[in-house]
């Protein structure tokens, strides 16, 4: 939960498999997606930064583009604000 707004920054690159990251507010099934990536920085990781996340509720999704694996995560919400990163390759989702 975010309490103010927030520079967020997600990677699997240390996955060791074929990644897709991407975030939703609120609701899992229902939610608005903010945020989603496959294939970034020309690997099978995923990396997605969200500059400026407004406060609320969010799910992070780490899916494996194969077979069931096990995932180990970390996400660093960053303070204070400041400017937008550059957007990943890959931000697109489907």
């Amino acid at each position: 939960m975010l309490t103010d707004v927030r520079d967020v920054f997600l990677t699997s690159h240390t996955s060791g498999f074929d990644t897709v990251l991407y975030v939703r507010r609120c609701d899992c099934d229902t939610g608005v997606e903010v945020g989603c990536n496959d294939d970034a920085d020309g690997t099978t990781a995923s990396v997605l930064s969200l500059p400026s996340l407004a406060p609320g509720r969010y799910n992070v999704f780490l899916d494996a583009a194969g077979a069931a694996q096990a995932v180990r995560t970390g996400s660093t919400p960053t303070s204070p604000h400041r400017e937008r990163p550059a957007t990943a390759a890959g931000d697109r989702c489907t």
